[in-house]
């Protein structure tokens, strides 16, 4: 799925040299350094440049091997080593285009390949609003617009709860702010399984 996708952009790249930029360190949430290994290259995850410059004397000059070069951040990167490299982009924003990336960035990597391919059905980009939405529906089947009442609320997060899955604060904080009816004392349900159960108990002592 999305690994396959991550893996593409790199092995498509036919090059003894190549410079990753991973800013949201893809390759790491999915493993990928193993796959770099078994295709064998060396791989070097760049900080400084005289880090680089001793591991390029001691591993690699003269050596005939194949490099993959990782950046993780922004740092300084001379032009003399760029020159030697095929330059290779590895962005959440390139992987899903159609939606609004900070709302990803909020999500665990192990529901990144349903929201792949539920993306695929989209003809348009998402704004923050209708990607919030969007990742509630199918990510963690709340579906915002049938919840009219308190009982809606609590039906659909029973749902959620039970299979031990909470939601990351971005998305329990846009449900508060959508729910106008939802008390400030009430909200707290949405911030985790025990508050949530912890109100229910506290209801039913007070019936």
């Amino acid at each position: 799925m999305i690994e396959d996708v991550i893996w593409e952009k790199i092995n498509s790249s036919l090059y003894d040299f190549l410079l990753v930029y991973d800013f949201d360190k893809l390759l790491f949430n999915f493993n990928m350094i193993s796959k770099i290994f078994d295709e064998g290259y060396e791989v070097f995850i760049y900080k400084d440049i005289e880090e680089y410059r001793i591991f390029y004397e001691t591993k690699i000059r003269d050596m005939n091997k194949k490099v993959v070069l990782i950046v993780t951040e922004k740092v300084y990167l001379p032009w003399d080593v760029k020159q030697d490299y095929h330059e290779v982009w590895i962005r959440l924003k390139d992987l899903f285009f159609n939606l609004d990336v900070d709302v990803i960035k909020q999500i665990d990597v192990e529901y990144f390949d349903v929201i792949y391919q539920k993306m695929k059905s989209l003809n348009r980009v998402l704004n923050y609003e209708e990607t919030c939405n969007f990742i509630l529906r199918y990510v963690y089947n709340i579906d915002i617009s049938v919840i009219n009442n308190l009982q809606d609320l609590i039906k659909q997060l029973l749902r959620l709860y039970f299979k031990g899955t909470e939601l990351p604060q971005i998305f329990s904080d846009f449900i508060k702010n959508k729910l106008v009816f939802l008390p400030t004392e009430i909200s707290c349900i949405l911030d985790s399984k025990s508050k949530f159960f912890k109100f229910s108990r506290q209801s039913l002592i007070n019936l």
